[in-house]
């Protein structure tokens, strides 16, 4: 009896010593697996920022004196049409004033700003990161990215971009999920960028006994590591870190050893616990103590390699994610910019051939960045990533905005876009990107099946407290067999519409699940002689009284 209850709590101590291995394995893969997608967005983020310094940099070698400095907001706006929280571009002239390039504003003297002292004296071409900043405009929380321009007739000094901290909090939140953590982003001075959570406020000061040559000396970088205090934390940690090169930056993640510790004892207790009453009986228990052991073990196996499983999945999901936004997208934000300034000879004269060229790049590479954005579009919406954040929203300027980016596709096949907005039915209380998104996939699918010479309607009307917005062609129609597949991603009906139109046929399903995020529905009538017409149907929660 004392032999069986010795290995009854040698097993019991075995399998808590291992949940608590196994709870410090799974922290450190996460980490392991965290710090490439903190350094990949980073470097996204600090990429696009910097290829639109280098493009109005370029632009500026070219402009006169009397060069309009408000026309380098149009290419800033292009290089990151996709980007659902653009960086905001400013420039700085000689006596240290800000011109706004994008929208209104004044000059706004900024020699008082940290960045300035970083960067006034430095060469042509040198990047600096500013301490992070509330934008005196906007309002938001920017991390300010600036560079010393080339001499120009412009009188340009420095030109600075403003990156959102907005980015980097919705890339990080959740990352870790093992124990409380916290996930920043450091300059190489040990300054803190941004940080995921940041409860003492140590954002925009010097983290104190932060060395970067020591860390690097100590420990290699996306490598997990002990310290039983970090800084001033005060904290014993798990902890790992990657420079972001080339920029002066480095991103680090920690999770609290103490949590793990937690964790583990809300696992271990109630398996001792058991093991107590166990053992008072072991005596009429002792029969069922293998088989109970045996299926017990084959439990936590399939659990164990559950878990794997999931981690895998997790892993695999949060790589294409990153490698997708950062390979593609960054990359055809600067091909889509640099093959504008050649369409439109901005840097110099040059042969109307070389200037077609450009054109067919843009238009190939923007085709390109569609599809991809599509991709990733359905993608966040299936992973449960995208909240509608519903506010008052004017349809005809949502329209206007539409058409705006619609006229050249439509110009070039020759179809007219036809708005009817009724006067009862011009307000929504719904999420502005969003319904852009939706009437942007629908007026660009109806413009590519619409013959010549004909016209795309957009109707707008209240219909029993509802609202309702109608896109209606003269297209072929579609067949009614590739009806009920036509709203599965990638499916037949997808499969029909791609081969009929240029792009991979995602808009309508994108379309559909963006309004029913909104608590409305979508219906399509379509016939092979009338052509077809798409309704977003919204419940009368989204309708604003005129």
């Amino acid at each position: 009896m004392a032999l069986v209850l010795i290995a009854a709590w040698g097993v019991t101590g075995a399998v808590v010593m291992g949940d608590r291995t196994r709870i410090y394995q799974s922290a450190a893969a996460e980490l392991t697996g965290a710090i490439p997608v903190l350094r990949m967005h980073a470097r996204r983020s600090l990429d696009a920022a910097h290829a639109i310094l280098v493009a109005i940099d370029e632009a500026l070698q070219v402009g006169g004196q009397d060069f309009d400095l408000h026309r380098l907001s149009d290419l800033a706006i292009r290089m990151q049409s996709s980007d659902d929280d653009p960086i905001g571009i400013a420039i700085i002239d000689s006596s240290e004033r800000l011109i706004r390039i994008e929208g209104a504003g004044g000059n706004v003297f900024v020699g008082d700003r940290e960045y300035m002292t970083g960067i006034r004296n430095a060469p042509p071409g040198t990047l600096y990161m500013g301490e992070p900043l509330s934008s005196r405009t906007s309002g938001r929380n920017v991390i300010p990215m600036v560079m010393k321009a080339r001499k120009n007739a412009s009188g340009v000094e420095v030109v600075l971009a403003a990156i959102p901290v907005a980015s980097f909090e919705e890339a990080y939140r959740d990352l870790l999920i093992s124990a409380p953590s916290a996930i920043g982003l450091l300059r190489n001075d040990g300054l803190v960028l941004h940080l995921t959570p940041d409860p003492k406020e140590r954002v925009g000061k010097v983290l104190p006994g932060f060395d970067l040559d020591t860390l690097r000396r100590q420990y290699q970088p996306v490598t997990v590591f002990d310290q039983d205090r970090i800084a001033d934390l005060g904290l014993r940690i798990k902890a790992s870190y990657a420079p972001v090169d080339p920029y002066p930056v480095v991103v680090a993640a920690a999770l609290r050893a103490g949590a793990l510790e937690t964790v583990w004892h809300d696992q271990a207790m109630p398996k001792l616990a058991g093991m107590s009453i166990a053992t008072l009986l072991i005596v009429l228990l002792t029969a069922w103590l293998f088989v109970l052991m045996a299926r017990r073990d084959a439990a936590l196996k399939r659990v164990t390699e559950a878990l794997i499983e999931v981690d895998a999945a997790n892993r695999a999901k949060r790589d294409f994610m990153a490698r997708m936004s950062h390979e593609l997208r960054t990359p055809l934000n600067a091909i889509l910019g640099f093959s504008e300034l050649i369409s439109g000879a901005v840097v110099g004269p040059i042969s109307k051939t070389y200037q077609d060229y450009g054109r067919d790049i843009n238009r190939s590479g923007a085709h390109l960045l569609d599809m991809i954005n599509q991709v990733l579009d359905i993608t966040r919406i299936e992973a449960g990533n995208l909240n509608p954040k519903p506010e008052a929203v004017d349809i005809d300027a949502i329209s206007a905005e539409v058409a705006a980016i619609l006229r050249p596709l439509a110009e070039d096949r020759r179809v007219t876009l036809r708005f009817e907005l009724g006067g009862d039915a011009k307000k929504l209380k719904v999420d502005p990107m969003m319904l852009r998104q939706m009437l942007l996939n629908l007026l660009s699918n109806a413009v590519k099946f619409s013959p010549a010479g004909e016209a795309v309607t957009v109707q707008s009307m209240a219909e029993q407290d509802a609202i309702l917005l109608r896109v209606s062609d003269h297209g072929p129609g579609i067949a009614q067999d590739k009806l009920q597949h036509l709203f599965e991603p990638f499916g037949s009906g997808q499969s029909m519409l791609a081969q009929q139109a240029a792009g991979i046929g995602l808009g309508l399903p994108i379309a559909k699940k963006l309004v029913e995020m909104h608590g409305g529905r979508l219906t399509i009538a379509t016939s092979r002689q009338s052509g077809t017409v798409v309704t977003l149907v919204f419940p009368p929660e989204c309708r604003i009284a005129a």
